[in-house]
């Protein structure tokens, strides 16, 4: 099963049976601390940050990690950045945005 068609069932299942999930492209126009993400290449759909969820791969972010027996802090610099390609999922009648992951 596709990952789209996974997103799908799950979201249909989860909340209004009757809501239909769209996936989009989507694109960062300006990045954080004020991110603002265009939907369709279409200049009258540029979003700020309120209207998305954005998982944490996709952001600069700490975790500890053991290295060789050792505990350390190490830190994710995979925020986005102007001009990085999204797939972006949405979900009719909603009003957010949950950003899926970085496309090449």
């Amino acid at each position: 099963m596709s990952l789209s068609n996974t997103i799908k069932k799950v979201a249909v299942g989860a909340g209004n049976a009757s809501g239909q999930v769209r996936i989009m492209p989507a694109d960062v126009v300006s990045p954080p601390p004020n991110l603002k993400i265009r939907l369709k290449k279409n200049n009258k759909l540029i979003l700020p940050a309120e209207n998305f969820i954005i998982p944490e791969s996709l952001t600069e972010h700490s975790k500890k990690i053991q290295l060789d027996g050792i505990m350390r802090d190490c830190l994710f610099m995979t925020g986005l950045k102007t001009g990085d390609r999204l797939m972006v999922a949405s979900i009719q009648g909603a009003t957010s945005y949950y950003v899926l992951d970085r496309i090449n």
